[in-house]
């Protein structure tokens, strides 16, 4: 455990969640606001470790000296506690949802036969899935905790990270992909009602695990822009982190599309698209300073290119669910109290896949470096180049497009020469 090990200045008091003996909740207030911060920061030119925490990290079992490390672990630490205060929060607000259906009697007596057989089987389901997509929040909130507490020793902590975001996301996709419409069906029905009584089934199981589903998704490319971003402050030099950014931002917009499609359906108002519009800001935005991202700058530098687009996604996004969230509470009859439940699952995938997400990218952008250093200078790299300059010259290795503004002729699939002048210049195409 982090408890054992003592900062060397007897003065400097022991960083939270170390449980140390002289712990008081004005230390914990403290932590808890620099922790909030460097979340919503993540801006390592900005947010360096305590002296408390380098002392940590110095007199750990396997010491981290190095100051950028130091940094980079002591982030990691900041937003795993928030990652799991965020999912405590989902968890109990799940923990409310799921006594509730657990009480409720779907038929209330009403059907006897085979039909109330396919009624008590939907209901068994629906309870079952509502369980298990339950139960594995306490568990992954649990998991995040004793990564956090574990911080100092990086290795177990960067496991257990990943087995947490593993916990959250695989059980709402294996569920997914169970067909429960075959386990609903009862002897004695017609065919056409028992499949009828089985699609119904599997329709209702559906609308229990789009909105488990939905916020994952939305979470991971959320967590990969984040991540990117904040590792672009971490090694400024280094223009791989802003790739991260330019092909996440696309996938996110069109996800967000795609979720919004049918509840845009059903909503009927022009909020909905226009809160839609204010989400997807942000990613556009991103794609727009792309090449500010994916240049490689000095530390100096890093802070105004990352800080300024980030800034003007955080309005737009926050502009969006603003309009979301009264839409929901206007026209699409959500509760209060299950709205706030999707927003903090949606604000912990997001976390805990820019946590995750940033330990992986950091690992695979210096895997990327590695290669590129022993691949320059090779054959290989030769004929790569003499590659490049072949599809270059036709201009396919641009990402704009330029409009054609002369013929430019083949004598080898024209043929012989024109009666052309050869003091006529060639007719330029017409603009397109």
């Amino acid at each position: 455990m982090v408890g054992r090990h003592r900062p060397t200045n007897p003065t400097e008091v022991a960083p939270f969640m170390s449980l140390p003996a002289n712990l008081n909740t004005t230390q914990l207030a403290d932590d808890a606001k620099l922790f909030v911060r460097r979340t919503l920061t993540g801006d390592f030119q900005k947010e360096k470790a305590t002296f408390a925490e380098r002392q940590f990290l110095a007199g750990a079992r396997r010491p981290t000296v190095d100051p950028l490390a130091q940094d980079f672990v002591s982030w990691r630490r900041a937003i795993l506690w928030v990652t799991a205060a965020a999912m405590a929060v989902h968890a109990i607000l799940g923990l409310i949802n799921l006594i509730e259906v657990l009480g409720t009697d779907m038929g209330g007596g009403l059907l006897d036969g085979p039909q109330a057989i396919v009624q008590a089987r939907a209901q068994s389901i629906i309870k079952w899935v509502m369980t298990i997509l339950y139960l594995r929040v306490p568990l992954a909130c649990y998991l995040f905790a004793r990564a956090a507490m574990n911080w100092t020793e990086l290795k177990a902590s960067r496991r257990t990270a990943r087995i947490a975001w593993m916990v959250l996301t695989i059980a709402p996709i294996l569920l997914s992909l169970i067909p429960f419409s075959a386990f609903s069906k009862a002897p004695g029905l017609p065919g056409e009602m028992a499949d009828a009584a089985g699609r119904m089934t599997g329709l209702m199981v559906g609308l229990i695990l789009v909105p488990q589903v939905a916020p994952i998704v939305l979470g991971l490319m959320n967590g990969v822009i984040r991540s990117s971003l904040v590792l672009k402050t971490l090694i400024p030099l280094s223009g791989a982190p802003g790739w991260g950014v330019v092909f996440a931002a696309p996938v996110y917009i069109i996800v967000l599309v795609t979720v919004m499609v049918v509840v845009n359906q059903i909503s009927g108002t022009l909020l909905l698209p226009l809160g839609l519009a204010g989400l997807i800001g942000g990613p556009l935005l991103y794609l727009k300073a792309a090449d500010r991202l994916i240049t490689p700058c000095s530390a100096a530098d890093v802070t105004n290119r990352v800080s300024e687009v980030r800034r003007r996604a955080a309005l737009s996004t926050l502009a969006g669910l603003v309009l979301f969230f009264i839409c929901a509470l206007e026209n699409l009859n959500l509760e209060l109290l299950r709205l706030f439940d999707l927003g903090t699952a949606l604000l912990a995938s997001s976390l805990a896949f820019t946590v995750v997400g940033a330990d992986f990218l950091l690992a695979l952008i210096f895997k990327t470096y590695t290669q590129s250093k022993a691949f320059h200078g090779t054959e290989m790299a030769k004929e790569l180049d003499g590659q490049f300059r072949e599809l270059g010259a036709v201009g396919l290795l641009k990402l704009h497009t330029e409009a054609p503004t002369t013929f430019v002729r083949r004598p080898d699939l024209t043929g012989p020469p024109s009666s052309t002048p050869a003091n006529q210049s060639e007719t330029p195409l017409p603009p397109k």
